[in-house]
């Protein structure tokens, strides 16, 4: 059964909610912690009702490689979303799974400030959409070509 929510501006997807409801506590772009809605698999994403997703956070664990996050990308196209990782390896397939940004966790730093900024930076960050820069192209063309 699909359960409708209402207004939830960042959905995450893993298994720390905590960490990831600290950091939407600093975000600038996003109301805050209650606007999270924390999800332990992507499947549960598809069966709810979202609305307003302004950013996706999708933990990819080792185990898993980048499945959540095509999963979720499938429920909600519109919505940019940030791959956290836990090494760099993972970087390169979170990207070429779609995902705007990529987050890699390390020790010995702020990763909850580091968290905050990089979720406010994808959930701001213009979304080029083709069918723009597909009809601008024709036109940016004709005017070089005038030139």
């Amino acid at each position: 059964m699909n359960r409708r929510r209402e207004r939830d501006e960042v959905v995450h997807v893993g298994s720390d909610a905590d960490w990831v409801r600290r950091a939407a506590a600093e975000l600038t772009a996003v109301a805050g912690p209650e606007r999270v809605a924390s999800f332990d698999e992507a499947a549960a994403v598809a069966a709810t009702d979202l609305t307003d997703v302004r950013l996706v956070v999708c933990e990819l664990p080792p185990e898993s490689g980048v499945e959540p996050l095509v999963a979720v990308r499938e429920a909600l196209p519109e919505a940019p979303s940030l791959a956290v990782v836990p090494d760099a390896a993972g970087v390169d397939d979170a990207l070429a799974a779609g995902a705007a940004d990529v987050f890699v966790r390390r020790e010995g730093v702020d990763e909850t400030t580091l968290l905050a900024r990089r979720m406010d930076a994808v959930a701001t960050a213009p979304v080029e959409s083709s069918l723009v820069s597909e009809s601008t192209e024709p036109l940016l063309d004709a005017i070089d070509d005038s030139f």
